[in-house]
């Protein structure tokens, strides 16, 4: 049989110090306070229970490897600097286009007034609304419709930048309605390329026309990035929406000799690949070390951005010494997480915590199949708060073997939207807005 000495060892070893003198002194261990979560236990459960907030947390903030961006509800372009973390993030897109009309035929004698690439706004962005400068290459490297590509993905482009020579830099106007002739369309980005890629485009060979196939073997598509000047934000872009093309203005005279202007339009749609490329850049900050596979503590400050950005890693290493009581019983875990709320910068919504298992596959925790973990940002009381009693239950019971817990961003593709998060020991005076585990059990 277990002694009590052996418990308070085991104790000692959680961290949960003042949870001894609570044995001793009932001093630091409680009733609950609150029926937060109580829908979980049966009527009660929580009569006799003890709480404790001092289990031992070491949180790790990691760099994502990366995350899928190909074909997701929106694409991101733009360059920032985030002025609390100083590190650097650029997105860039790659997106294939499609014929409009089935081999469509174009005059010879026609003559190309403008190429204009539209983007449309979705109306997010993160950062800044200031002027960017933009390049646009041509793809020299094909896109497949039924591959998916991630954020650290690169391919090969041409060399000559297609944006008009004196139309490098644009305002961005994520809500701004744009006019175009004498029409007023949806808010977009419309960058003026070189007349060479319209005649490039409408010379092209009939056989080049003759299907999309064959018109994507023949134009593979464009890189679209920012300058190396940018620093303001970044921006979404519905890519498959009606309004972001690629069209190419031109006139001609017809049989009789009449000016006809008209233009064609290469579609983005559903049937077309794009990808949003992701850089982070981190040099001259107290993350650098993440630039270069290292990781950073999370013990004052920890971190979780989106768009292939940071994740936090949640190591509970005495946890298992829970197993020395006799009979205990798990009622409820509370993962509690304090975070820092930046009206320049706001935290992201809602956080995901995953697990990764003995073969090193992320998981979902038990408690998210049952819809009872939560994570949803509370911005009055600025923290996260993620249900996870099922999780330790099965860990302790050995059900689940767990390599630790993983924070990280719900919209990683279409987001670089980041949290900084308190850590354990964020503050000495209020232990409220430290990262905590609430347990409560009996045994």
């Amino acid at each position: 049989m277990t002694s009590r000495k052996q418990n308070m060892n085991s104790l000692k070893r959680l961290g949960l110090f003042s949870f001894i003198a609570t044995l001793l002194l009932l001093g630091a261990c409680k009733r609950p306070e609150s029926d937060f979560g109580s829908e979980l236990l049966p009527d009660g459960d929580l009569l006799g229970a003890t709480q404790t907030d001092t289990v031992t947390i070491i949180p790790t903030v990691i760099a994502d490897d990366s995350v899928r961006t190909s074909n997701l509800s929106s694409a991101m372009l733009g360059k920032f600097t985030d002025q609390v973390l100083g590190n650097t993030i650029q997105a860039s897109i790659y997106t294939q286009f499609r014929l409009s009309t089935t081999a469509p035929t174009f005059p010879t004698s026609a003559v190309v007034d403008s190429v204009i690439l539209s983007l449309k706004y979705t109306g997010d962005y993160y950062g800044r609304q200031t002027s960017q400068s933009f390049g646009v290459f041509e793809l020299t490297e094909s896109l497949f419709i039924d591959s998916v590509y991630y954020s650290n993905h690169r391919k090969s482009t041409s060399f000559q930048n297609r944006i008009k020579p004196g139309f490098e830099n644009y305002e961005m106007r994520p809500n701004d309605i744009v006019i175009v002739g004498t029409d007023s369309v949806l808010p977009q980005l419309r960058l003026k390329l070189d007349e060479s890629l319209g005649y490039q485009l409408i010379q092209a060979p009939t056989s080049a026309l003759a299907s999309n196939d064959a018109f994507l073997d023949f134009f593979k598509g464009l890189y679209i990035k920012p300058s190396f000047s940018n620093n303001s934000g970044i921006f979404n872009f519905d890519l498959i929406d009606a309004e972001s093309k690629l069209a190419v203005y031109y006139h001609y005279n017809d049989d009789q000799g009449q000016l006809v202007e008209t233009r064609y339009d290469y579609q983005i749609n559903s049937e077309c690949s794009y990808f949003s490329e992701m850089i982070h850049s981190r040099a001259g900050t107290p993350l650098q070390p993440l630039d270069n596979g290292g990781t950073v503590s999370g013990d004052i400050l920890s971190y979780v951005q989106a768009g292939g950005g940071m994740r936090t890693k949640i190591d509970l290493p005495f946890i298992q010494d829970f197993n020395n009581f006799e009979n205990r019983s798990i009622n409820r875990v509370q993962l509690i997480l304090p975070f820092d709320d930046d009206n320049r910068y706001e935290a992201q919504g809602s956080l995901f915590l995953v697990y990764k298992d003995e073969e090193g596959e992320f998981r979902l925790l038990p408690d998210q199949a049952f819809g009872t973990i939560s994570g949803t940002g509370d911005f009055t009381a600025d923290q996260y708060i993620f249900n996870i009693s099922l999780y330790i239950q099965r860990l302790l019971n050995g059900e689940i073997n767990s390599q630790g817990l993983y924070l990280v961003s719900r919209n990683s593709g279409v987001s670089v939207n980041r949290s900084i998060l308190h850590g354990p020991n964020y503050s000495a005076e209020d232990g409220d807005e430290n990262m905590r585990m609430i347990v409560t059990f009996s045994y």
